[in-house]
């Protein structure tokens, strides 16, 4: 079976200073992976050899087979979910459809889109609010549900799989989210779990 996410020999190096070294990896359909590792170490560098947003000093990174070293983040097909939203000015739609919008993706699209991600992330009736909003509605209810309990990891959520040809499913376990299903990097139902640890270790 061909790997989904597969980083060759990855290395990023900052002048002198070695971010990342010799990062090998082979994801497969479905599989969960967790990058362990103390700060510094370089687990959100290789993330961000991966999406695209550095471009390794040396070796390649591998995309279902396809080489993808050269490609910019928006040619790789990933989502990515960063660890708060990036517009907190912005309504909680708008949040989610800002990637949409940024590939020119019909309107009517988008708002059928976003209104679906919205109700899988449980953020459906707050989409014309803005997040910080939604925090204070959820800590005056007492909800601790995804979008209400935390909009950030909602928000997040919604914008990475926004994008994906098929939505993935999506579950809401009380400390996050876990993404199963068909999507693009998901998790897939019965998939294994992984964790690597980056920086001079092995897998566990």
């Amino acid at each position: 079976m061909t790997p989904a996410v597969e980083p060759r020999d990855v290395s990023v190096y900052f002048g002198r200073t070695v971010a990342l070294h010799g990062l090998d990896l082979s994801v497969a359909p479905g599989e969960t992976l967790a990058l362990l590792g103390p700060s510094g170490s370089g687990k959100s560098t290789a993330l961000k050899a991966i999406a695209g947003f550095l471009r390794p000093t040396s070796g390649r990174v591998l995309l279902g087979g396809r080489d993808v070293t050269d490609c910019p983040p928006n040619r790789r097909g990933l989502g990515v979910v960063v660890q708060s939203y990036a517009f907190p000015h912005m309504k909680v739609f708008d949040n989610v459809a800002f990637g949409l919008h940024a590939r020119r993706v019909p309107r009517r699209e988008v708002a059928a889109r976003v209104a679906e991600v919205l109700d899988l992330v449980g953020m459906g009736g707050v989409r014309r609010a803005v997040p910080a909003a939604v925090v204070g509605r959820a800590a005056a209810a007492g909800g601790d549900r995804a979008g209400v309990g935390d909009s950030a990891a909602g928000v997040a959520a919604g914008r990475a799989v926004v994008g994906a040809a098929r939505l993935p499913a999506v579950q809401w376990r009380g400390t996050g989210f876990r993404l199963g299903g068909t999507g693009v990097g998901a998790s897939g139902a019965g998939g294994s779990c992984r964790c690597v640890r980056v920086g001079g270790g092995g897998s566990g």
